[in-house]
């Protein structure tokens, strides 16, 4: 993290965590447009994350896992037909021959 700081804001010194800070607390209080600051420091700070923390994927094998095989797109079709006449029946109260 500390590199990273050091990197955006143009900072030579990064041994030490206190002189980075100092070094920081000035170019801010300097700096004229606090909003490019900000985003600097953003940057920084999201780089860091992505380095340090493991983002993980949904893997091949655990979709396999959850899918029927014998299940195929005309199944799905046939499904979505069956539900659309079932809500239109359950719609029909009057009229017995619609039912």
């Amino acid at each position: 993290m500390k590199e990273l700081v050091a990197v955006k804001f143009q900072m030579e010194n990064t041994e030490d965590s206190a002189s980075l800070d100092n070094n920081l607390a000035t170019h801010i209080k300097e700096a004229c447009d606090i909003e490019s600051v900000i985003e600097k420091l953003q940057e920084a700070i999201t780089l860091s994350c992505n380095k340090s923390f493991t983002i993980q994927e949904n893997t091949k094998k655990t979709i396999k896992q959850k899918s029927v095989p014998l299940w195929t797109e005309e199944l799905t079709i046939k499904r979505k037909k069956m539900n659309a006449l079932r809500r239109c029946c359950q719609r029909v109260k009057n009229n017995e021959e619609l039912r």
